[in-house]
């Protein structure tokens, strides 16, 4: 008898397990349209709620279909689930969002708080968050340029040798420091090293 019990507890399982294989949910469609993730399928336990990316977003059919439209995940993949099983879901035509890396923001140098000394902390002066500034920040290169360690670029040391022209003029003569050759244009030394961009109203 106990023979005979244990012989039918093992069929019982495996009558278990081959229905829950049998009723594995099955993706038909799995698409991207616009920003909104638009899935459907079947074989997924009857008249239940689905879930997507752990958010209730439709109830299965009586025959276990369902359809929804959801989120789309940074990595195009979902996670569905219908209380019993839990499958990944591969979006077609999704482009996966890139990884987003820290950027580090230099300090502002603002070092006095304003908003402090009205009980509101929490202004650059306050914080002194980011990037801070290399003493000493710039290195006189000894050849009419100077060098801004917080953020490599190179400036003139005499940021006037110009004077007051118009923007055409100023760059034609940046044009002319790159080939400079003993001529009249010459703010520095060794200014002719250096490609000098002029400044427009589109990159102001």
């Amino acid at each position: 008898m106990r023979r005979f019990f244990v012989v039918m507890l093992t069929l019982f399982c495996v009558l278990v397990v081959s229905a829950s294989h049998a009723l594995a949910i099955t993706i038909t469609s799995a698409v991207v349209q616009g920003d909104v993730a638009i899935v459907s399928g079947s074989k997924a336990a009857k008249s239940v709620d689905i879930i997507w990316e752990n958010a209730v977003v439709t109830k299965s059919t009586k025959g276990g279909s369902f359809q929804f439209q959801g989120t789309v995940p940074s990595n195009s993949i979902g996670t569905l689930s219908d209380g019993v099983s839990t499958m990944e879901v591969a979006l077609n035509n999704c482009v996966p969002t890139p990884a987003l890396y820290p950027i580090e923001l230099t300090r502002t140098g603002q070092t006095h708080s304003v908003s402090s000394q009205y009980g509101i902390p929490g202004d650059d002066g306050d914080l002194q968050r980011g990037v801070p500034w290399p003493d000493p920040r710039f290195i006189d290169n000894n050849d009419g340029t100077v060098t801004d360690r917080l953020t490599n670029l190179v400036w003139l040391k005499d940021m006037n040798c110009f004077g007051a022209i118009g923007w055409y003029t100023a760059l034609h003569m940046c044009n002319a420091l790159k080939s400079y050759d003993g001529g009249t244009v010459n703010c520095g030394k060794s200014s002719s090293q250096f490609v000098w961009p002029v400044r427009s109203l589109k990159r102001n």
